[in-house]
C-alpha cells in the first residue's frame, strides 16, 4: 500500500455507534454526486450488474474506513479503492475528480469522529446534483488510448454550491469556467481529446488547484474574520483603481454593458468591495454625462476549494445596499461564480472590460519544479519559503516561477479583455532588489521556526519539512514593470507601492501590543495557509496545527523585530490589436 499523502490516525479513535449511519449515508450521498460513477451506472459500462458494482464501491468506502488498522487512513491508499472500483465498471477517469472524492470523504470521516455531521447535512439538502460536463473514457475503449480530460470540465459540478456559473438576479451569458488552464497545457488532439497522463503523477499546479484554498465559513479561525490586512491594502490602492475606472468612462467605456472581473476573489467580507466601487463609479458617472448605465456582469474568480457558498449567501445584501446607495435605478447587476485557475483562460476572446485582482498573484500555480525534483531536489534546509540562508539557486527558483506565471496569466488576460480595457492588480512585492529582505521573509522564518520545533519534539520528520515548499513569492517592483513590458499586451499607465504598519492584522491601524499582534498574524497566516499545510504534513490532526501557530506566537513575542508590509499596485491598458 502507498503510504503517502494526506493521512488520518486510524487507530486512534473511531466512529460511534450514532456516527456509522451518518458516515455510512454521507458516502453514498457523495458517491451519488460523483458524475463519472453515475454516467458509468446510467450507461451500464459493466452491464446489467453496474448497479451492483457501484453499491459494492460504497460498501468497501465504508469498509475501509471502518475496519480497525494498524496504520494509519492515507488518502493515497483511498484513491487506490477508487480506481479499483471504477475500473470494476470499466471506467477510466484522469480528470481529478477521484482525487476530490477521496478529499471529501477523509474530511467527512474526520467530521463525524467528532460527531460533527454539517457535511452529510447539507448533502441531504442539496438539490440534484448538476449534469455531467467532463469527457470520462470507457476502458477497452481503445479508439484513442491516451485520451482523457479536454480541460473545459469543471469539476465543482460534483457537490453542491461549487457549479462554474451560479447568476443573481436573472440569467445571463456566462463564461465557460475551467480548472486546467494553467501554464503548462495538455496537448489538444484534433478529435477534441486532451492527451493527459494516465498515472497519478498529476501536474504540480492541478494539484495545488486542490489544497491551496483560504480557510472557508465564518468560525474563529476562518479567512473572513482574518483577512484584515487584505482590507488595508484594498483601502489603500481604491484611489488607484477609482482613477482606473475614471479614464475608462472618459475613454468612452461602457456602452450597454459592462463585464468585470475579480480575480481571486476569496471569500469573507472583501470579496465584493472591489465590484461594489466600480460598479458605483461607472453608474455615478454615466448619469453625470447623461448617458443611460449600463447593465453590469461580475464574475468573481477564485479555484475550486474556495468558500463561494458564503460569498453567494452575502449576495442580496450586496445588491440591497448597491440599489441603497445609487438609487433604484442602478443595475441591473449579475453576479456569477468562476472556478479556475487565473493562470489560464477563463473567459470568452475580448469580452471583459475591466479586471481587478487584490493580493493574489504573489501565490505561484505551483512551488517551483526544481524545489520538487525527486532525482535531484533543491533543498531549501529547515525553511518554507526564500531567506537569507537559502542558496543562489533556490532564490533564482522561485524568481523564475513568478516569471512564467505572470506572464501566463497577462497572456490569458490579453485575450479576454477588449482593446482598451483595464486591469488594476494588488500583490504583495519588494521595494528593495534585495531577494530576501525582512519585510518579505520575516513571518516565514517564524513559520520555519516552529516547523523545526516540532521536528526536534519527533511530532514531524525532517524530510518531510525539507519538501515543504510555499508557493508564495515577493517580486520586486521593477521586475513587475519588467515583465508587462515584456509580455507586451498592456502598457502600464501607473505602478506604486503601498505600504501598511508591522501591525497589519489589526487592519493596518499601529498597536504596540506584541501579544496581540502575534495572536493576529498567527490566525491571518493559518487562514491562508492551513490546506497546505494539512495536506503535505497529514490532514487528520488538527491539534498539530493549532501547536504550529501557539510556537508561531510564542517566536514572534520573543523577536524584537518589526517589519512593514508592502504591496504593489499597478495599472494597465489594454493596447490596441497591431494584427
Amino acid at each position: 500500500m502507498n503510504g503517502g499523502g494526506d493521512a488520518q490516525n486510524g487507530s486512534a479513535k473511531q466512529l460511534t455507534a450514532e456516527s456509522l449511519p451518518v458516515f455510512n449515508e454521507g458516502v453514498y450521498l457523495i458517491l451519488s454526486r460523483w458524475s463519472a460513477l453515475q454516467l458509468a451506472i446510467e450507461e451500464e459500462w459493466a452491464g446489467r450488474r453496474s448497479r451492483q458494482l457501484a453499491d459494492q464501491l460504497a460498501s468497501d468506502i465504508f469498509s475501509w474506513f471502518t475496519q480497525p488498522k494498524a496504520e494509519p487512513l492515507y488518502i493515497d491508499d483511498l484513491e487506490n479503492v477508487l480506481d479499483e472500483g471504477m475500473l470494476s465498471l470499466n471506467c477510466e477517469i484522469d480528470d481529478g475528480s477521484v482525487e476530490e472524492v477521496a478529499e471529501k470523504l477523509m474530511i467527512m470521516h474526520e467530521e463525524c469522529l467528532e460527531g460533527d455531521y454539517s457535511s452529510v447535512e447539507k448533502l441531504r439538502r442539496a438539490g440534484p446534483a448538476a449534469g455531467t460536463q467532463q469527457h470520462i473514457r470507457q476502458a477497452g475503449n481503445d479508439d484513442n488510448d491516451d485520451s482523457s480530460d479536454d480541460g473545459s470540465d469543471d469539476e465543482g459540478d460534483m457537490m453542491p454550491g461549487s457549479r462554474s456559473n451560479i447568476a443573481v438576479d436573472s440569467p445571463v451569458p456566462q463564461p465557460r469556467a475551467s480548472s486546467e488552464n494553467m501554464p503548462n497545457e495538455s496537448q489538444m488532439e484534433d478529435d477534441g481529446w486532451t492527451v493527459v497522463s494516465s498515472n497519478r503523477n498529476k501536474d504540480e499546479s492541478n494539484e495545488m488547484q486542490k489544497v491551496f484554498h483560504m480557510k472557508g465559513g465564518l468560525g474563529e479561525e476562518s479567512y473572513a474574520l482574518n483577512s484584515k490586512s487584505q482590507s488595508a491594502y484594498l483601502s489603500r490602492a481604491m484611489q488607484v483603481l477609482d482613477q482606473a475606472v475614471l479614464d475608462l468612462c472618459t475613454a468612452g467605456f461602457p456602452a450597454n454593458s459592462f463585464n468585470i472581473a475579480d480575480l481571486g476573489c476569496s471569500s469573507g467580507p472583501n470579496s465584493l468591495v472591489a465590484a461594489a466601487q466600480i460598479t458605483g463609479i461607472i453608474h455615478q458617472k454615466s448619469s453625470q454625462l447623461g448617458r443611460t448605465p449600463p447593465e453590469f456582469s461580475v464574475f468573481l474568480n477564485d479555484l475550486p476549494g474556495n468558500d463561494f457558498n458564503t460569498v453567494f449567501n452575502s449576495l442580496p445584501s450586496f445588491q440591497e445596499k448597491l440599489k441603497t446607495e445609487h438609487g433604484q435605478d442602478f443595475g441591473p447587476c449579475y453576479v456569477s461564480g468562476v472556478p479556475g485557475s487565473f493562470y489560464g483562460r477563463l473567459f470568452p476572446s475580448n469580452s471583459l472590460h475591466f479586471v481587478h485582482s487584490g493580493q493574489c498573484l504573489h501565490w505561484l500555480s505551483q512551488v517551483p519544479p526544481e524545489l520538487r525534483d525527486k532525482q535531484d531536489p533543491l533543498i531549501n534546509k529547515g525553511k518554507v519559503f526564500i531567506s537569507r540562508t537559502s542558496s543562489p539557486a533556490v532564490i533564482d527558483a522561485y524568481k523564475s516561477q513568478f516569471q512564467k506565471d505572470f506572464c501566463a496569466f497577462l497572456q490569458a488576460r490579453s485575450e479576454e479583455v477588449v482593446a482598451g480595457g483595464r486591469m488594476v492588480l494588488q500583490f504583495r512585492g519588494r521595494r528593495l532588489e534585495d531577494p530576501a529582505p525582512d519585510e518579505s521573509c520575516l513571518l516565514w522564518d517564524y513559520l520555519g521556526l516552529a516547523f523545526q520545533e516540532l521536528v526536534s519534539e519527533g511530532l514531524i520528520p525532517e524530510g518531510k519539512l525539507d519538501t515543504y515548499n510555499t508557493p508564495y513569492y515577493e517580486a520586486f517592483t521593477e521586475d513587475v514593470r519588467a515583465e508587462i513590458e515584456r509580455e507586451g499586451s498592456f502598457a502600464v499607465d501607473c505602478l506604486e507601492t503601498i505600504v501598511i504598519p508591522w501591525d497589519g492584522c489589526n487592519g493596518g491601524v499601529k498597536q504596540y501590543d506584541r501579544a496581540t499582534t502575534a495572536r493576529n498574524m498567527g490566525k491571518a497566516i493559518r487562514a491562508v495557509n492551513e490546506a497546505m499545510i494539512r495536506s503535505h504534513f497529514g490532514g487528520g490532526d488538527v491539534e498539530f496545527v493549532d501547536r504550529l501557530f501557539q510556537k508561531f506566537g510564542r517566536i514572534m513575542v520573543d523577536d524584537s523585530k518589526e517589519v512593514e508590509h508592502v504591496s504593489i499596485v499597478v495599472s494597465v491598458i489594454k493596447k490596441q490589436s497591431t494584427v
